[in-house]
């Protein structure tokens, strides 16, 4: 069992960051027009920081502490889930993989939700009104969920299919194992694609 265990970790560091953005809403003072509604910096930024929690909480609509309330178990569950994912494949044991598909896919069902999510944050975002920076940073953190919720499906099918091929192989192969993208390299893709998404909004937004 790693010492570090992010399913842990996670949901207090994200809440963590809500908890902070939730008091700089509260004592802002620069509210914005957007999409019809007057919000703050604070909230465009945490509802592209936890797209998927703003999205479950829309569903429960409880306004004040109770809806806050309800929007931070959503991040928190989230999250727990993120990292319990993340858990499973740093330990590379068979029977955590088996937990993994039992939890994260229930085979092929979780994940084509996971791939039409994604599908959904992308357009969400493509057809996002954006006007100043913090949109742009609110887009880019919607398009990077976007990507990561499309490459999760992608990677597992894509995993399940070279080691099927492998397995084909075994008569002429020993001892050898596909190789899979570790959790730093997961981390690293993401920061890049963020990165990336967010140059590209600047640079369309000053033309």
């Amino acid at each position: 069992m790693p010492l570090l265990r992010l399913a842990i970790v996670l949901p207090l560091l994200l809440c963590a960051t809500e908890a902070t953005l939730s008091y700089w809403h509260l004592h802002s003072r620069g509210f914005i027009s957007h999409y019809f509604v007057r919000v703050t910096p604070a909230i465009q930024i945490s509802d592209g920081l936890d797209f998927p929690a703003t999205i479950a909480s829309l569903f429960l609509k409880y306004d004040g502490i109770l809806g806050w309330l309800f929007f931070m178990v959503c991040v928190a569950g989230c999250w727990y889930s993120i990292g319990s994912w993340l858990d499973d494949r740093a330990s590379g044991d068979e029977d955590e993989e088996l937990k993994l598909e039992a939890f994260l896919s229930w085979r092929r069902i979780s994940q084509l939700v996971l791939l039409v999510f994604g599908l959904f944050a992308l357009v969400f975002a493509h057809k996002f009104h954006v006007d100043d920076f913090v949109e742009v940073l609110e887009r880019a953190l919607i398009q990077t969920w976007g990507v990561a919720l499309v490459a999760i499906p992608v990677l597992g099918f894509t995993h399940r299919y070279l080691q099927h091929r492998q397995y084909a192989r075994t008569t002429e192969t020993t001892g050898h194992r596909s190789s899979r993208v570790s959790n730093i390299q997961l981390l690293i893709a993401l920061l890049a694609v963020f990165v990336i998404l967010l140059g590209l909004g600047i640079l369309a937004g000053k033309r």
